[in-house]
């Protein structure tokens, strides 16, 4: 069964990027559009995307990008970040060097579908975060949380929610004022979206997942 839709919404992790996703009952479903290439686009608002770690809250206005260039049980969005804040006190910036969000087909049945999120970057790359003297990596891993996606099919698109608890990270400056305990590899960073965001086809074309 396939599902059609005109908008969808989307929370992904940053320090992770886009995803859409609808999904046939009970099985995992294939990413399709109605002609290829299609990209779609969404913005989130400051505040909206939180990344947390040991050291507090880093949040940056985001804008996600997502092209299918055919069928795929995985897509693949990229994402750029802007206005950052860390730490309640420090602005920030955060350059994704390539590395680039994927979303695994979900699975689920009725309304309710989970999908599984990982980060992948070029060889050599991480995402990188600086504010003040402090300075963070992020490289490629997988399996780093769970998306969950709900159907609303009376308005024809879904809302999307990230919970992914399991990042890796490396703190590779802490420097004067910065609030990390050290330098050197960390775990259990979280990066969260409290509310879904619409994402639109750039050539009208629909996005469907059979």
């Amino acid at each position: 069964m396939i599902r059609k839709f005109k908008t969808l919404g989307v929370a992904f992790v940053a320090v992770f990027a886009l995803v859409a996703v609808m999904a046939s009952a009970a099985s995992a479903a294939k990413y399709t559009a109605s002609s290829y290439p299609t990209t779609g686009t969404g913005t989130s608002a400051l505040g909206n995307d939180t990344f947390t770690t040991e050291a507090g809250k880093v949040e940056c206005a985001v804008h996600y990008e997502g092209t299918i260039t055919g069928e795929s049980e995985t897509l693949t969005g990229s994402s750029t970040y802007s206005n950052c804040k860390a730490f309640g006190f420090l602005s920030a910036t955060v350059a994704t060097n390539g590395c680039d969000g994927t979303a695994i087909a979900p699975v689920g049945s009725g309304d309710k579908y989970t999908a599984s999120g990982s980060l992948v970057c070029p060889a050599g790359k991480s995402i990188e975060i600086t504010a003040g003297t402090c300075k963070v990596s992020i490289g490629g891993q997988s399996s780093v949380g769970t998306v969950t996606i709900t159907l609303n099919t009376a308005a024809g698109d879904v809302s999307v929610q990230a919970n992914l608890n399991s990042i890796k990270y490396t703190v590779v400056t802490d420097g004067f004022g910065c609030p990390f305990n050290g330098t050197g590899a960390k775990t259990g960073a979280t990066y969260v979206q409290d509310a879904a965001i619409t994402v639109d086809s750039t050539n009208g074309a629909t996005i469907d997942i059979g």
